[in-house]
């Protein structure tokens, strides 16, 4: 019992030094960056459909990415959530993979 008071009498005492949460401001958020592996862009979604057509059997992660600033679509075929792990493949796909037509890497925003 005098273990349990002792306890919750040293509880009482650092509780108020406990580190608090403090307000973040909108402007410090960080904002997650992802990279993707594109290897077409086209302002229209029609063309960027037939690309992802032929890309899609080779590469089960492709897919099609709207940047709203740019007005474009992104036919993409990997997704990379480090710069380096980004740099290294688009490397290796021009290297190994001639048949791709252009081959970089952009970054994205995460919400």
């Amino acid at each position: 019992m005098k273990k349990i008071l002792m306890l919750m009498l040293c509880f009482g005492l650092f509780a108020p030094f406990a580190v608090s949460a403090t307000d973040v401001k909108p402007d410090e958020v960080k904002v997650a960056k992802n990279f993707i592996i594109v290897v077409g862009q086209y302002p229209a979604k029609s063309n960027a459909d037939d690309l992802l057509k032929k890309v899609k059997p080779d590469y089960k992660d492709a897919g099609i990415f709207y940047d709203d600033a740019e007005k474009k679509y992104y036919v993409y075929i990997e997704t990379y959530y480090s710069k380096s792990g980004a740099d290294y493949a688009v490397w290796w796909m021009k290297k190994n993979r001639p048949t791709l037509p252009k081959v970089w890497a952009k970054t994205i925003e995460v919400e």
